[in-house]
C-alpha cells in the first residue's frame, strides 16, 4: 500500500509538471488560449504556475482574469516580487492607479535596496530591475496627477540605470518636464516561470520507456510475465527496492523549496 501511494502522488506530481511545461511551451508560441487550457488542468497550482497563467492573460488583455490570478499568486507567496509588480500593472491598465502604486511600492520594497532580482535560479530567465519599477512608479505617479513625484522617481530610476535599455528613464524625464506622457514598461514574453529542468526530463524519459515497453501476454512454463527485455523474475508480483522512485539526482540545488 505505501508504494502503491508513493507511485500515486509521484505520477500526480508528473502530470502537473508536464501541464505546466505544455502550456508554458504554448504561451512561448503566443498559443496563449492553448497555454491555459494546459495550466487549467492542474488543480491546485503553485504561486509560479499562477504567475505564469496572470501573465498570459495579460497578454491576452484579460485584465479581470490576470489580477485574480496574480492575486493567488502572491496569496502563496508574499515574497514574489514580480508577481507584485505584474499586478501592478495589471491595476494601472484598468485605472486602478492608487492600488497600483501600492503595489509597485511593494515591490520596490522587496528588492531590499538591491538594484535587481535574479530569477534564473527560480527557474524564469529575466532580471527585475528596480530602475524598471521606479520608471512605472513614475508615470502611475503622473495619473494621480502628482507630477513633482513622477520626476523625482524618473530621477531616482536614472540613478539606478544598470543596462541600455533603461536610457527610457531619461526620455520619460524629459517628457514628463514638457508635460507629455511615456509608455508603461512591459516584462518580456518570455518571463514565464519554467518547471525544474529534472522534471521535465523525466518526463522525456518516461515517455520513451513507455514507447519501447511491451507487454507480454502470456506466461512461459517457469510462470514468469513482464516487459520485453526485462530479466524474468521468479514470482509474478513485481517488487520494488527501497529508495526506488524519482529523484532529482546529485548536487540539484535549488534556491527556494520548489514544487510544482
Amino acid at each position: 500500500a505505501p508504494y502503491r501511494q508513493l507511485f500515486w502522488i509521484m505520477t500526480t506530481q508528473l502530470e502537473i509538471v508536464e501541464c505546466w511545461d505544455r502550456g508554458v511551451k504554448a504561451a512561448l508560441a503566443n498559443d496563449y488560449d492553448k497555454a491555459l487550457e494546459s495550466f487549467d488542468k492542474i488543480a491546485d497550482p503553485r504561486c509560479y504556475v499562477l504567475f505564469d497563467m496572470g501573465s498570459v492573460c495579460l497578454k491576452k488583455c484579460d485584465l479581470k482574469r490576470a489580477s485574480k490570478h496574480f492575486d493567488a499568486a502572491v496569496k502563496k507567496d508574499q515574497h514574489l516580487a514580480v508577481g507584485y509588480f505584474q499586478r501592478a500593472i495589471v491595476k494601472h491598465k484598468l485605472r486602478e492607479y492608487q492600488a497600483a502604486q501600492e503595489d509597485f511600492e511593494k515591490t520596490f520594497k522587496l528588492l531590499r535596496g538591491n538594484k535587481l532580482i535574479d530569477y534564473k535560479q527560480m527557474g524564469m530567465p529575466m532580471k527585475l530591475y528596480s530602475s524598471e519599477v521606479l520608471y512605472n512608479q513614475a508615470l502611475n505617479y503622473i495619473f494621480l496627477g502628482d507630477g513633482d513625484k513622477a520626476k523625482k522617481s524618473l530621477e531616482n530610476a536614472i540613478d539606478e540605470k544598470m543596462t541600455a535599455a533603461h536610457d527610457i528613464a531619461d526620455k520619460a524625464l524629459a517628457a514628463a518636464k514638457k508635460g507629455d506622457l511615456f509608455e508603461l514598461y512591459l516584462l518580456p514574453t518570455e518571463a514565464l516561470f519554467k518547471p525544474p529542468a529534472y522534471k521535465t526530463e523525466v518526463i522525456g524519459r518516461s515517455a520513451e520507456y513507455m514507447g519501447h515497453a511491451k507487454v507480454l501476454s502470456s506466461w512461459d512454463q517457469d510462470k514468469t510475465a513482464g516487459f520485453e527485455g526485462v530479466k524474468r523474475v521468479q514470482s509474478p508480483t513485481p517488487t520494488r527496492k527501497r529508495g526506488d522512485g524519482i529523484s532529482p539526482g546529485p548536487g540539484t540545488i535549488s534556491p527556494v523549496p520548489r514544487s510544482p
